[in-house]
């Protein structure tokens, strides 16, 4: 634990307080001019931003393929999107509809926005499933014929088409 206080002796925190207090006066100078109803989208959109960029230090540290399913969760649960509950149906957050569900003590509705989650995660990681088979099936024509380049390769796809 003495580790965790020099660490803590060590922060500059009066610079890090400055940093926040710019961020703060900076955002609040980039939103007086937006409207009331758009503010919710607007500090959605921004904290996501910056969940991705914080997220982005994290996953660096992280094995390659942990990283890749990390992202694929942040980003599902971030950006799925789901219909709000009540008079005004407007797309919200899976995430934060899920949230509410729990605690109005739906669980139905809790179910169905979990599910789209889950579905946004399962189409990503199919995309990535078909990417890396193309990937191989290139890579491994590149390592029968080093020779051609890419405009060779697609030419001989062409080709084949016209062909049959």
């Amino acid at each position: 634990m003495d580790w965790i206080k020099e660490l803590i002796k060590d922060l500059p925190l009066d610079l890090i307080s400055e940093i926040i207090a710019d961020i703060v006066a900076w955002w609040s100078y980039t939103v007086q001019n937006i409207p009331a109803e758009d503010l919710s989208f607007n500090v959605y959109v921004g904290g996501s931003l910056v969940v991705c960029l914080l997220w982005f230090f994290i996953a660096r540290v992280l094995p390659r393929q942990f990283a890749f399913i990390s992202w694929v969760i942040v980003f599902a649960v971030l950006f799925t999107p789901a219909v709000s509950t009540g008079k005004s149906a407007e797309i919200v957050p899976a995430c934060v509809a899920t949230v509410y569900s729990v605690l109005m003590k739906d669980t139905y509705g809790a179910i169905m926005n979990l599910l789209s989650i889950i579905s946004v995660i399962f189409v990503i990681f199919l995309l990535n499933f078909i990417w890396q088979m193309i990937w191989f099936i290139i890579s491994e024509d590149f390592k029968e014929k080093p020779s051609e380049n890419i405009s060779g390769f697609l030419a001989k796809f062409v080709k084949n088409d016209v062909d049959n």
